[in-house]
Formats: structure tokens, C-alpha cells, sequence
């Protein structure tokens, strides 16, 4: 199964950030199949140890990566299905990520589903909780 790769940019550790706000790995979201390698690559000059979290904020051990240092990569095989699992740099906390899973092939995946998976959260606030937290305009 081909990897997917979420990258930690050059610089990012030391952009400029109101004291609230969060900053995105890229992608910012990704999609993953139950067992489907996820690769983090570290382009940024600081080492980062990245970390799955609970909504609020309280590692839960789903996953961790130890330090990958600045041009290395660390590869995470997730063999137990959660459909949401946001993560964040353990050493710099305002960084943040959201994995969803799925049990069905990414490209098989029909608009409706695509759309379930983005949305369907434990509860409606778990739901308002992540959007605010993306830093989504809501009206």
C-alpha cells in the first residue's frame, strides 16, 4: 500500500503566529486507510516529535513519532481503525494536524462518504470544537 505524506515545512517553527493561532502541517487534513502508511518528512530546520491528541488536548498515545529531526522522515502505520485522529508537534504545540480514516480505499470513496467522513464527529460539539480549532470562518 503506497504511503501518503504530510510534510512539516522549512521555516515552520519559526513563523510568525499571533499568540492564539494555530499553524497547519500540509496537508492540513489527510485521508488514510486502515493500515495505509502515513510518512511525516521534516523540511524545517527544528526537530518536531508529533503526537495524536484527544480534542482536548491530551496526548492519547494512537500514535507518536519520536523526534524526527530537521531532513528526516518518520513512517506511522495506523492498524487500528478511528475515523478522526488530530495530532500535534509535541515540542511546539500550536502545531497542528487532523488524520481521517477510512476502511475503503480513498479513490473508491463516493462524494456522500467523503462528505460523511468530514463531518460525522461523536458529538456536535466535538464537531464545533474541530472546526474552530482549523480556524474556518463560520457565519
Amino acid at each position: 500500500m503506497i504511503s501518503k505524506k504530510i510534510v512539516i515545512p522549512n521555516g515552520f517553527s519559526k513563523s510568525k503566529q499571533a499568540d492564539s493561532s494555530f499553524r497547519f502541517f500540509s496537508p492540513r487534513l489527510i485521508v488514510v486507510q486502515v493500515d495505509q502508511p502515513v510518512e511525516f518528512k521534516n523540511e524545517d530546520i527544528s526537530s518536531h516529535y508529533l503526537e495524536s491528541v484527544k480534542l482536548q488536548e491530551k496526548p492519547d498515545n494512537f500514535f507518536t513519532t519520536g523526534e524526527i529531526k530537521s531532513t528526516q522522515s518518520a513512517i506511522v502505520e495506523l492498524r487500528n481503525y478511528r475515523r478522526m485522529i488530530p495530532y500535534r508537534c509535541k515540542l511546539h504545540p500550536v502545531e497542528r494536524g487532523v488524520i481521517l480514516m477510512t476502511n475503503k480505499n480513498e479513490k473508491y470513496l463516493t462524494d456522500t462518504e467523503r462528505l460523511r467522513l468530514l463531518t460525522k464527529t461523536e458529538s456536535e460539539q466535538e464537531f464545533w470544537n474541530l472546526i474552530r480549532g482549523m480556524d474556518i470562518e463560520i457565519e
